[in-house]
């Protein structure tokens, strides 16, 4: 699922092979490696909803960087995650 980043994060680069068509622009406030780690995870719970054993652990990763991200913006997670569409 591209390359993931030591702190759990996405960048654009490493993953716009996985997220083919148009990616959704990052919201105002929120930074471009936070929102693209996002659309991993929603992309990845999508495509590969049956291999959820391994893709649990970096998915979790990734998640734990959104969060604690959003926190210290004090943005909610949930409320964002829901906002990604494909």
């Amino acid at each position: 699922a591209g390359v993931q980043k030591a702190n759990g994060s996405f960048t654009l680069e490493s993953v716009k092979d996985l997220i083919k068509g148009n990616i959704p622009p990052t919201p105002d406030g929120v930074p471009e490696d936070v929102w693209i780690t996002m659309l991993v995870i929603v992309y990845v719970e999508k495509e590969f909803s049956k291999e959820k054993d391994i893709f649990e652990l970096f998915i979790g990763k990734a998640r734990k960087f959104s969060k604690k991200a959003l926190i210290k913006l004090k943005l909610k997670y949930d409320d964002l995650i829901k906002t990604i569409k494909f």
